[in-house]
């Protein structure tokens, strides 16, 4: 490639001590920059605005903070002694944004379904990480395409010509794609097959022989690890990058640093390891695309999903709900679970909303919760009308977020504030400090040296779309013109 290289050195502008609080302070195990530590890949170059994107590949990373890669505050993205220093590199030589506003909720399928349409959660109607139903909440079908209401951004590009591959991209099970590997959810407790035999009837049967051929144990493994599949995810994106013709969009989800920082917390060595893989597969991406001598015609956008903050204690808000009557459990031989209810709260993680059958049912949920509040100092309630001024379920009547080192739990059974192994969780409500997400876009059809302030994740589908040469005229967001060129020529 014959674009010009550039470097960026400034450091960005927040303090040490925020960054430390938040456990995603300068990375590298402490590293120098410059000295040591991990490298970006050379293949990285500044983004040619003139050249129109023959392919956009949206990228979502768990947990991804603009400080990972240098960005926040009003600071300039820094190449060396970063986190995730391929991140920064595409940042520097591309476009990003110091914070992108995430919707509530902030919990992994809410999120996809609105990067994939550009519908705010009240509208596309995937509102948690479950299904609720009138026995509380359950986990079958989660994953399912069926979901959104609403035009996810694979059928409109396929609509217009353009074919679309789908890895690992929540919501996408049953979805028409033409290269296919579905999330397919979370194991039932008593799961039909094999990860790979449930696989056999959903995923495309190009991708289903080259799994096989990258690991011939795969149909044996009863659940591969969030490691495993990203692994996967990088392998099938490399090969498909080498393939004569390549598909014009891509959404490929990377999973492991969510599960390692909720795992480790941030901060901690292994969440700095996980975000550290990732980044190391956006690398080597990049390098498949250029080897196979399509890096100057793709378009990369890579987001974040949400932000994890350190947690040490749950509390248990359904527990009080069934302590005062408006939840019913089953029969203790009849298992876990909920027989019915009148009220119930349907938590994220760090946040939750409350519904209720009728008006009496929520004041008595909402004097009860607002008591305990008082005397276990975990949570606070958040009325409506915050709720709606953060665009949240119109059918909640009201809210709870935990407080600093707290997070809400599902179950109506047991002590009502307990610790908890893990030691970082996502889901609280966007207008907390610290609650942004990453953005960056680089390649193809991208202006350099821009610095965008504030986005929001349903900027992101009209985004890519644009990039696309198409649009998204049913989304709630709109595109970022001013970090994208003009189709085919200068900006």
């Amino acid at each position: 490639m014959s674009r010009a290289r550039v470097r960026v050195g400034v450091a960005i502008g927040w303090t040490a001590a925020w960054l430390l609080s938040l456990g995603l302070g300068c990375a590298g195990g402490g590293s120098s920059p410059g000295v040591g530590g991990p490298q970006a890949s050379k293949a990285i170059e500044r983004s040619d605005p003139s050249q129109a994107a023959a392919r956009v590949v949206l990228i979502s990373i768990a947990g991804l903070h603009p400080s990972h890669y240098g960005g926040g505050g009003t600071g300039i993205v820094r190449t060396q002694g970063v986190l995730m220093p391929n991140l920064a590199r595409l940042a520097a030589m591309g476009a990003y944004a110091n914070g992108m506003t995430p919707v509530l909720p902030a919990a992994p399928y809410p999120v996809h379904a609105t990067l994939a349409t550009g519908l705010r959660p009240s509208r596309h109607m995937v509102l948690g990480d479950e299904i609720m139903g009138p026995q509380g909440l359950h986990v079958r079908g989660i994953a399912r395409e069926s979901r959104i209401r609403g035009t996810p951004i694979w059928r409109v590009a396929q609509a217009a010509g353009k074919p679309v591959t789908s890895l690992n991209w929540p919501l996408t099970r049953g979805a028409d794609v033409r290269l296919l590997l579905p999330d397919m959810g979370v194991p039932e407790r008593e799961p039909e097959g094999t990860w790979y035999e449930l696989l056999s009837g959903e995923a495309s049967p190009w991708i289903l022989d080259r799994l096989k051929r990258i690991d011939e144990n795969l149909p044996q493994l009863p659940w591969p690890s969030t490691i495993l599949r990203d692994e996967l995810v990088e392998k099938l994106a490399c090969e498909i990058a080498a393939q004569p013709v390549t598909p014009g969009l891509w959404l490929l989800a990377f999973e492991q640093s969510g599960t390692a920082l909720a795992r480790d917390g941030p901060g901690s060595d292994g969440a700095r390891l996980g975000l550290q893989r990732v980044d190391d597969a956006l690398g080597r991406l990049v390098e498949c695309f250029d080897a196979a001598g399509i890096a100057d015609s793709t378009a990369l956008v890579v987001v974040g999903d949400r932000a994890l903050f350190p947690v040490h204690s749950v509390v248990y808000p359904n527990v009080v709900l069934e302590k005062v009557g408006l939840i019913t459990l089953p029969p203790m031989h009849l298992g876990p679970g909920i027989a019915r209810w009148d009220a119930f709260v349907r938590s994220y993680g760090g946040a939750a909303v409350v519904y209720a059958e009728s008006e009496g049912d929520a004041l008595l949920a909402r004097r009860a919760l607002e008591e305990e509040a008082g005397r276990t100092r975990a949570f606070r309630v958040v009325p409506a009308a915050e709720l709606l001024r953060l665009e949240g379920d119109p059918e909640a009547w009201f809210g709870l977020e935990g407080l600093s080192g707290f997070g809400i739990g599902k179950g109506p059974r047991g002590p009502i504030v307990r610790a908890t192994d893990r030691r970082g969780l996502g889901g609280y409500l966007p207008n907390l400090q610290g609650s942004e997400v990453g953005f960056v876009a680089w390649g193809a059809g991208v202006r350099p040296g821009v610095r965008v302030p504030q986005l929001s994740q349903i900027d992101v589908a009209p985004t890519v779309a644009a990039l696309l040469g198409l649009q998204l005229t049913t989304a709630d967001g709109a595109p970022v013109v001013g970090l994208l060129g003009r189709p085919g020529g200068a900006p």
